[in-house]
């Protein structure tokens, strides 16, 4: 991981302009994502008692309920803390009933390291339009996130449906071994430039 992108990650957990945090750029970035982590861990354990009581609620409430309900709410950030605290295949099974513009909101909002079995569970159909609709809302960083998660049928498929520039522009963002998963299923000469974007 680029210092860069440490600090991108950084700046979107304590939502503000990345270039607020410019006297952290001689940080090493694993010591950056280090303190994101606990910055995630810290928030995640303030609201965990309330969201844990909201979780076992929607377990006794069937899935559509519980989509419309979110959808009605319009509530990205309080449905991306619930995707934390909900059994998994409850969660995709909530996801799978909301629309792909509504997810991709909710996505820029995620913990994806504690919601990766949500995201790697949904369908690919609802993979590839929330791809299209982070890539039109130019949201690279949470594209390219979510890239290094899903599995490689996934990941194929949603660099299928993404432009050269979309594509391009989330290899910026990925750790080299993501960089080159995404290059081995790309055609030349973007390949190449997927590999190139990692020097």
């Amino acid at each position: 991981m680029t210092n860069s992108l440490a600090l991108q990650r950084l700046a979107r957990v304590l939502d503000v302009p990345v270039d607020r945090l410019g006297y952290l750029t001689d940080v090493p970035p694993a010591d950056l994502d280090s303190f994101r982590r606990r910055i995630c861990d810290h928030l995640f354990e303030i609201a965990a008692p309330r969201l844990r009581q909201a979780a076992a609620a929607a377990r006794i409430i069937p899935p559509q309920m519980v989509a419309k309900m979110v959808a009605h709410n319009a509530a990205p950030l309080m449905t991306a803390y619930l995707a934390t605290v909900l059994d998994p295949d409850r969660a995709t099974a909530v996801a799978t009933r909301l629309p792909p513009q509504y997810l991709a909101q909710v996505a820029s909002l995620l913990d994806l390291d504690r919601t990766a079995p949500v995201i790697r569970g949904l369908p690919e159909r609802i993979m590839v339009s929330v791809a299209e609709n982070l890539s039109a809302q130019q949201d690279w960083l949470t594209l390219s996130g979510a890239m290094t998660i899903v599995s490689d049928s996934a990941l194929s498929a949603c660099l299928a449906a993404l432009d050269e520039e979309a594509i391009l522009a989330i290899a910026h963002l990925m750790d080299n071994s993501s960089r080159d998963r995404a290059a081995a299923m790309l055609p030349e000469p973007l390949a190449a430039l997927v590999r190139a974007a990692g020097a």
